[in-house]
């Protein structure tokens, strides 16, 4: 599998959603299974966030949830190494967005190492998170940042594509076409509040756990 021709089908699929076009691509790091632990990230950092962003303007209740910002708490284990570079890498890619704004709100984010569920619950309601991107290496702590997310009604994404089969709401994968796919996890997603519109639901692949 080529990164060119994956980065190809991605930019035209996320032209057809009205993301952005990339008319030119940069060189692309494709994450692979080894060297995640099996923790597979297939779609490319630079690619991610603009079709996150995206995603995130389909929720009908995006206007409800009173906040003066786009804040993502990006979730990381300090004591894994794909984990950190994950972080790193999603960070690098946020701060070319921190002049631009969703929905009239200025995009924000700040990395949160997973210490505890208290630590990180604290940390997300003082510092007014909004969303969770959650990367390899956080496994074993789904279930506590699910309750988190659920309690506080703050919106999980992520970019490893089995994670939202245990919980998490969005995610973003490759189909066996290379094109990319759209995971969403509707039970989770009422849960932390989101109610994505139909037309996203059409050219997702829904996970009904």
């Amino acid at each position: 599998m080529s990164g060119w021709n994956v980065a190809a089908d991605m930019r035209r699929w996320t032209t057809s959603l009205g993301v952005l076009c990339f008319s030119a691509l940069p060189c692309l790091t494709l994450f692979n299974s080894a060297a995640l632990g099996g923790e597979s990230v297939p779609v490319p950092v630079n690619l991610q966030v603009p079709v996150f962003l995206k995603i995130l303007t389909f929720d009908r209740n995006f206007d409800q949830k009173k906040s003066s910002q786009l804040k993502i708490g990006v979730i990381y284990v300090e004591e894994d190494a794909a984990s950190r570079r994950a972080k790193d890498d999603i960070a690098k890619i946020l701060g070319t967005y921190t002049e631009k704004t969703i929905k009239s709100l200025p995009i924000t984010y700040m990395p949160m190492h997973y210490t505890s569920e208290w630590d990180l619950d604290e940390t997300a309601k003082s510092q007014g998170v909004n969303v969770f991107y959650i990367t390899p290496g956080n496994a074993k702590n789904l279930a506590s940042l699910l309750r988190i997310s659920r309690k506080q009604r703050i919106t999980t994404i992520t970019c490893v594509p089995d994670y939202v089969k245990d919980g998490v709401t969005v995610g973003l994968g490759l189909k066996n076409d290379n094109k990319m796919q759209i995971l969403i996890n509707l039970r989770s997603a009422r849960q932390e509040g989101v109610a994505f519109d139909a037309n996203l639901l059409r050219l997702s692949t829904v996970v009904r756990r």
